[in-house]
């Protein structure tokens, strides 16, 4: 575990999300073992008759369901999960492992710096820190993103701000591609949107990764800021001007019983 300061860790929860660090790198092995696996299998088994692959992959899913076990008392145990993540739809036993066993909140006095360590700044920012815009912390940024696809398949909240995003993107990018100014709740956006047909569907593929980048960094914020509250690190001013979302704040969300509201500790 060299390289993360777990002496800034809050005390109470240090051993859990340690056992969640070790158990979630494994657990990200193991997944990328599998689907290698699973490619092997689509190359060579459609020219031999393949005896082995099929008993690895079930053995390798058997480990990765038994890591997953293994996780789940930890994180019913974290109170970032009890009191927070358990209440944004999208985010499973599985998910909060991730985020708690490797991003750390504790570490970060700002949001930028977590966005920073996780490959959500401007590339000009790596490109002047170190020469490319690759020296980041690529499995915090994997976890991120596939949040951000997550909530949005299942929190009104992230797919509304989702959604008015890709509006924009779109009519920036026609903006910029084709000359065209479009208004986001126009007719020329909306088509996109419905049927991106094929004179414009680089424009719509490339939106819809912005706007998933975009939640990705709103969920990060939302995520740094619960935490911090939840265990009560200080969050410092001003707090409510996130750079790199245009000035917007938009606080830590939950879903309970049918309704949207913002985090609350008492």
């Amino acid at each position: 575990m060299a390289g993360i300061p777990w002496h800034l860790c809050p005390e109470g929860v240090r051993p859990i999300e340690q056992r969640l660090y070790e158990l979630t790198r494994i657990y990200a092995i193991q997944n990328r073992r599998i689907m290698g696996f699973k490619k092997l299998k689509s190359h060579i088994c459609s020219e031999v008759k393949c005896e082995y692959l099929d008993d690895i992959i079930e053995v390798s899913e058997r480990g990765k369901k038994e890591l997953e076990k293994l996780m789940k008392p930890y994180v019913s145990k974290h109170p970032v999960y009890t009191k927070y993540l358990s209440k944004v739809p999208g985010i499973g036993v599985v998910t909060a492992a991730l985020l708690l066993g490797n991003i750390h909140p504790w570490r970060f006095e700002n949001i930028s710096k977590l966005w920073a360590w996780a490959g959500l700044a401007p590339p000009e920012y790596y490109r002047q820190k170190c020469g490319n815009s690759k020296c980041f912390h690529t499995l915090g940024k994997a976890i991120l993103m596939s949040v951000s696809r997550s909530v949005v398949r299942n929190s009104r909240h992230y797919l509304s701000l989702f959604n008015e995003k890709l509006r924009e993107e779109i009519a920036k990018l026609v903006r910029e591609r084709r000359g065209i100014e479009a208004d986001p709740y126009g007719e020329l956006v909306t088509m996109i949107i419905e049927r991106a047909p094929r004179e414009y569907q680089p424009i719509y593929y490339h939106a819809v990764f912005r706007s998933y980048r975009y939640i990705a960094k709103i969920f990060a914020a939302n995520y740094w800021e619960g935490y911090r509250m939840i265990m009560q690190l200080p969050i410092k001013p001003p707090y409510i001007l996130f750079a790199g979302i245009r000035g917007i704040y938009y606080p830590p969300m939950i879903e309970a019983r049918g309704r949207v509201e913002p985090l609350r500790v008492e």
